[in-house]
């Protein structure tokens, strides 16, 4: 397990959304928010996937942000055309904790840095896995990284990027909920 002291109403966290254009590669991209408050930083990289999981951690590794990343956000919704990022993997590799949101019961490995939470959203329940956190410090992360009844704004912000990125002859797929 990784040790967060505090959850703290500025921690940085990094949301990652991924997608492809008909006939190219997939791209990602990495948006560092301080908890839900501000805007520190944005991060892209490319891969040939469906499983980005190495592009990804590289494109942290690289990043001048990755000393100050506390958390990894993910959201399966966020990933669109195929696009696998393994949130164990990620974890393993960058020595950082991952949570990720929509996973279905995930068949992960009995282990004890894996923990399975439902997280409350407004009105809908989320099933999340943590890995590297507890459960509680995981729902805390979410909860200071989203504003009342939202996703994490790292991952919002992620989403409304790759979107622009991915614009299909203007066709945005973001959709402000």
């Amino acid at each position: 397990m990784y040790s967060l002291r505090e959850v703290k109403k500025e921690i940085r966290v990094l949301g990652i959304a991924a997608g492809s254009r008909p006939d190219s590669a997939i791209h990602a991209v990495g948006v560092v928010y301080r908890g839900r408050l501000y805007l520190d930083g944005v991060m892209r990289t490319s891969g040939k996937g469906p499983d980005i999981t190495e592009e990804v951690a590289a494109m942290i590794d690289e990043s001048p942000h990755r000393p100050q990343i506390r958390v990894i956000l993910l959201d399966t919704a966020l990933l669109h055309d195929g696009v696998k990022i393994d949130p164990i993997r990620l974890s393993d590799s960058l020595s950082k904790p991952v949570v990720a949101l929509n996973m279905e019961e995930p068949k992960a490995p009995d282990d004890e840095h894996i923990q399975h939470l439902t997280y409350k959203q407004g009105d809908t329940e989320t099933q999340v896995l943590s890995v590297g956190l507890g459960r509680q410090t995981a729902a805390r992360v979410l909860k200071t990284s989203s504003p009342a009844g939202g996703s994490p704004e790292a991952l919002r912000v992620a989403e409304i990027i790759v979107s622009a990125v991915l614009d299909k002859k203007h066709n945005i797929i973001f959709k402000r909920t």
